[in-house]
């Protein structure tokens, strides 16, 4: 008769040959939705560079004389994911979108990121200088720099200048001190810092490479927002403003572009688009014990 201990070893014994094989945790690790999107952003991406079709691209992996193994389709519908080395080879000898693969917001959108990934990532986009470390982001063909906001001092932990520098970087470093914060277990600061998160969005989601995927990219931030309870309960996208600044044919981000009111000619800030929860009238005593409530979900 088969006991309950012969069923836990021969689960033991699977387990131990999972180890060994490691094909089980590897395959599991690379299937997210992140790396998932990251595939397709890729793929995309050479298809619109090189103005191709996909069974080119298809012949240009694998060779017109072998017969089609459908990989690229699979990697466009989100049944397969592109390794790193398959990337690198291709872009050796085919194609130069390795900045659009090795982009760090599909990291950065992944829900366990480590903390020693995070701040990695931090230190490759901060730079020491004479009044004190500032963000400093690389202009790219792919990625390139607001020319308009060559200006502006984006100092550590200033998410509003990072908004008005617009564009993929803006984003980015303001998804940085949103998943520091989390990290950190600081939920006022992730409440804050969320809702430039949602402000910066539709200006990345304008670039050429991700515009087709904003929805999917929108998804994966909603993931990350929902991950500090209080900022879930408190803050909700408008996914109709969102989908609108990223359509629109002019979305500056930097105020000295913003139109001026007619009457006390102040700037015109581009409409929220997020919208924020009331709460009682004793708002300090409920936010108070809303964000200590906050510790426990971590």
């Amino acid at each position: 008769m088969f006991s309950m201990n012969d069923f836990l070893k021969s689960q033991d014994i699977k387990r131990q040959l999972q180890q060994l094989t490691n094909s089980a945790p590897h395959r599991a690790s690379r299937f997210t939705p992140a790396r998932i999107l990251r595939t397709r952003v890729w793929v995309e991406s050479i298809l619109r560079d090189n103005h191709i079709c996909r069974r080119q691209l298809q012949s240009l992996f694998f060779g017109e004389e072998r017969e089609s193994t459908g990989t690229v389709l699979r990697w466009l519908k989100g049944k397969q994911t592109v390794t790193e080395s398959t990337v690198k080879n291709f872009n050796n000898t085919q194609s130069n979108n390795l900045n659009v693969f090795q982009f760090p917001i599909f990291q950065l959108l992944e829900p366990n990121l480590k903390k020693t990934e995070l701040f990695a990532l931090i230190k490759q986009y901060q730079k020491s200088t004479s009044l004190g470390y500032l963000w400093s982001f690389p202009h790219t063909e792919q990625f390139p720099l607001n020319e308009y906001a060559n200006y502006i001092i984006c100092s550590p932990e200033d998410s509003d200048a990072l908004f008005q520098l617009g564009g993929v970087h803006g984003f980015l470093g303001v998804l940085m001190l949103v998943r520091l914060a989390e990290i950190t277990k600081d939920s006022t600061k992730h409440f804050l810092l969320m809702q430039d998160a949602y402000r910066a969005f539709p200006a990345f989601c304008r670039n050429k490479y991700f515009k087709k995927r904003w929805i999917e990219f929108f998804k994966l931030l909603q993931g990350i927002h929902y991950r500090v309870y209080t900022s879930a309960l408190t803050i909700a996208p408008r996914i109709e403003i969102i989908q609108k600044q990223i359509n629109a044919k002019h979305h500056p981000t930097i105020r000295h572009k913003w139109p001026r009111s007619s009457t006390n000619f102040r700037f015109i800030e581009p409409e929220k688009p997020f919208e924020l929860a009331s709460l009682p009238s004793r708002s300090c005593t409920s936010k108070t014990a809303l964000f200590k409530y906050e510790t426990q979900f971590f």
